[in-house]
């Protein structure tokens, strides 16, 4: 492969057709950081909407170590696997203390800091500091994979290992920055994870090994997904003079994240109505039956309305209202807001 033509190509593809980020308008440390922190495990598409108003609330490293956590997981609802979120305030509160503010532009010193693994801190060291780093995604390994025609599957340490090795010898010492960014436009935009990759207009197919040998419909090669657990859940959504029962998780899962009472098990209506009879139950409402995925568990879900005299104990009341607006809940319990909404407007005109 002829490294020098590979890098040119590359790079001159992605200066004339990236795509318009809001994050590459500002390019700057946070920015970046921001914005690789939201795309682990969550589509461009998605980010960009959650990256502007995170950006427009917390615009520098200070008002980020500063938010309330609360307030920060507000922002942060819907995107999922929270800890992000909560280590990205632990990494800032750590940056204003120890380094005035500032991403340190050290490998080392930034996969110290809470969030932040290998991948992230080749990313910085390479799009925000523009130096010559490995940062290798999931849109990397695929277009890398097809170029070196690797038919073994990438979730296999060995194979990993391998294509980040051909990333730094490709890397441009000269722009790593485009070079990277460019590798990873490539494999979202040209390069895509489907069988019939956009090939014909791909910069650098001249170089593609599995191009040339018609084999990029099939590649990369990826292990077989791991069948997720399936629990069993009763969500129980206590209702008291049109305000409603929540609380914040302690648990491992959506921890800090508020929700309402759940059980780890599938209740009845007549189980229900028995075993919470000291609340003083007024009506018992089945809501819908509905399933959650979590990367490697599945929750089957059964939710009740549950009207009551008394409040439960230990859990705060609110309207829904300002629930939806004040409280970070997790998509798992917004799933049934519909329902709920619908229950009380028809409460409220008396039907």
């Amino acid at each position: 492969m002829n490294k020098q033509l590979f890098q040119s190509k590359l790079i001159n593809w992605y200066q004339e057709n990236k795509r318009d980020l809001p994050w590459r308008k500002e390019h700057s440390p946070y920015a970046i950081w921001v914005s690789e922190i939201m795309l682990q495990q969550t589509q461009v598409a998605t980010v960009i909407d959650y990256y502007t108003r995170f950006i427009k609330e917390l615009p520098t490293m200070q008002a980020l170590a500063e938010v309330k956590l609360d307030h920060l997981l507000k922002l942060w609802e819907g995107l999922g696997y929270y800890i992000r979120a909560r280590n990205m305030k632990k990494t800032a509160v750590i940056i204003i203390s120890k380094y005035n503010g500032s991403f340190p532009n050290d490998y080392e010193t930034l996969l110290g800091l809470p969030g932040i693994g290998p991948y992230t801190a080749s990313a910085m060291m390479s799009i925000a500091f523009n130096k010559p780093y490995a940062a290798v995604d999931g849109n990397v390994y695929r277009v890398i994979a097809r170029q070196e025609a690797i038919t073994k599957s990438i979730k296999e340490p060995a194979v990993k290992k391998q294509i980040k090795h051909v990333v730094s010898n490709l890397i441009s010492e000269e722009n790593p920055s485009d070079f990277t960014e460019g590798l990873m436009e490539l494999g979202a935009t040209v390069c895509l994870p489907s069988k019939t990759p956009r090939c014909d207009i791909c910069p650098i197919n001249e170089t593609c090994s599995a191009y040339k040998k018609n084999i990029q419909g099939t590649l990369p090669i990826k292990q077989p997904a791991l069948k997720k657990k399936r629990q069993k859940k009763t969500v129980l959504v206590f209702l008291t003079n049109n305000t409603i029962a929540i609380k914040k998780r302690e648990t491992a899962l959506l921890n800090s994240l508020y929700g309402f009472y759940t059980l780890d098990t599938h209740l009845t209506k007549t189980t229900i109505t028995s075993q919470f009879n000291h609340l003083e139950i007024l009506d018992v409402k089945k809501l819908k039956y509905y399933t959650h995925v979590f990367t490697h568990l599945k929750w089957q879900i059964r939710a009740y309305l549950v009207k009551t005299t008394k409040p439960f104990p230990n859990y705060i009341y609110k309207s829904l209202n300002t629930i939806e607006t004040n409280y970070s809940l997790p998509t798992t319990y917004k799933k049934i807001f519909p329902e709920l909404n619908q229950y009380l407007e028809r409460s409220s005109h008396g039907k």
